[in-house]
């Protein structure tokens, strides 16, 4: 049995209950940087250069990582195991499922092949004991939530204004999500980080400015309260990113963020432990005009570019998750003696 998950936290955790396996990690962030245009397989030449200049992470193990995986699903799908795809849902690990299942290999779309974990709480954050349940009441996966997949990543992809206009008018109104509600949430939320038609600030800039309004923050402090703004939560954000958005903005043509202590070098990971932020004057400016200003969902006109704010669930409505949507549980089966890894 293979088993594909979110991230090292999660395999930590994995390897320490009763559920054996494989176990690979997906080691990308693709809610950043270059994708196929034509929704194809990502570039992993290009995929690694991006994130060795935002990230500082090394090319080769990347490359190795993915390629390692990627081969994996090649190689289940000419055998007959189950392959459990280990996901939660935020936008984060969202648009990774999303990748997964609409590039699964044929072997793999046939009926019990593949089934799905995503619950609505992190898997990082749980104990071991608790994954032996969680594989319990896995999923099997539903061509509803394939084709779904397919479309979405097709969507997302796109390079062109007419595709992200398209995209911006489908996610807000609902249309075709009904195999994964959660997923519609997520993509506003992201639609919500990229730069308006006018020009103005987004949703994202808003969210990283608001919290330096009252004054200036270490950043520990500071990635606490981003982390806490509505439109953020559904994205998933770590604590890199913010990092990394928090310099982007401190580094533009008009500052907006005012930064003290340590740059990283091209090529090198931010480290934000000494960080002290501050709003700028600019950056006030544009908070006030932000505030005041009207709602802008139009999308801009420099491509793969849009501007939202997420989607409220009405009042008692239930979230459906990736996972409740992928079918009905499979019985639980006795656990199996733990392996020592």
């Amino acid at each position: 049995m293979l088993h594909v998950v979110n991230g090292d936290a999660t395999l930590a955790l994995l390897k320490q209950s009763p559920v054996t396996g494989t176990f690979l990690v997906w080691k990308d962030m693709l809610m950043e940087g270059p994708l196929s245009s034509n929704g194809g397989p990502i570039d992993l030449k290009a995929r690694a250069a991006f994130l060795h200049a935002k990230y500082g992470a090394d090319p080769k193990k990347y490359r190795s990582a993915m390629r390692a995986l990627f081969a994996a699903l090649d190689k289940a799908a000419r055998g007959k195991g189950e392959v459990v795809l280990w996901f939660e849902e935020d936008f984060f690990c969202q648009i990774h499922l999303v990748y997964l299942l609409a590039h699964l290999p044929a072997g793999l779309r046939r009926k019990g092949r593949v089934s799905v974990i995503c619950p609505d709480k992190p898997l990082g954050a749980r104990l071991p004991a608790a994954f032996p349940k969680l594989f319990a009441n896995r999923l099997p996966l539903q061509p509803a939530l394939t084709a779904l997949a397919a479309r979405v990543w097709k969507a997302y992809a796109a390079d062109s204004t007419a595709g992200w206009e398209a995209f911006l008018a489908w996610a807000k109104s609902g249309d075709g999500f009904a195999a994964w509600p959660a997923l519609r949430q997520g993509l506003r939320s992201h639609l919500g980080r990229l730069p308006t038609v006018h020009g103005g600030p987004n949703a994202m800039e808003i969210a990283l400015l608001r919290p330096l309004a009252s004054g200036p923050l270490d950043f520990s402090h500071y990635s606490k309260r981003v982390w806490s703004e509505p439109m953020v939560k559904p994205l998933g954000l770590g604590d890199m990113q913010i990092a990394r958005y928090a310099l982007d903005l401190s580094e533009s043509p008009e500052p907006l963020i005012g930064f003290a202590g340590t740059r990283p070098r091209a090529g090198q990971a931010p480290n934000p432990e000494d960080w002290k932020l501050h709003l700028t004057d600019a950056g006030r400016v544009r908070l006030a005009e932000a505030e005041s200003a009207p709602v802008d969902e139009a999308v801009s006109r420099n491509g793969r570019n849009g501007h939202a704010t997420p989607a409220k669930a009405p009042r008692g409505a239930k979230r459906k998750t990736a996972a409740k949507a992928a079918g009905k549980p499979k019985k639980a089966k006795p656990a199996r003696k733990a392996v020592r890894r």
